[in-house]
């Protein structure tokens, strides 16, 4: 799936561009985390990832305000 992707061109687009690619990275790894399964014990296993997925989301945000 990531093989079409043209990041150059998607970079290309700003700070949106570099927004979706974040989010998009944060995506696979919440599928991946998912896929593989946490540790029971863990209270919050995907926290980190929530955070980069929000931090992408406030890129876009930015990126559409600029422009």
């Amino acid at each position: 799936m990531l093989e079409n992707l043209d990041v150059v061109e998607i970079l290309g687009l700003g700070v949106i561009g570099l927004g979706f690619l974040l989010a998009l990275l944060s995506f696979f790894l919440l599928y991946k985390q998912i896929d593989v399964g946490t540790d029971p014990t863990l209270e919050r296993p995907h926290s980190p990832i929530y955070m980069f997925l929000l931090f992408s989301v406030f890129l876009i945000a930015i990126g559409f305000l600029a422009q």
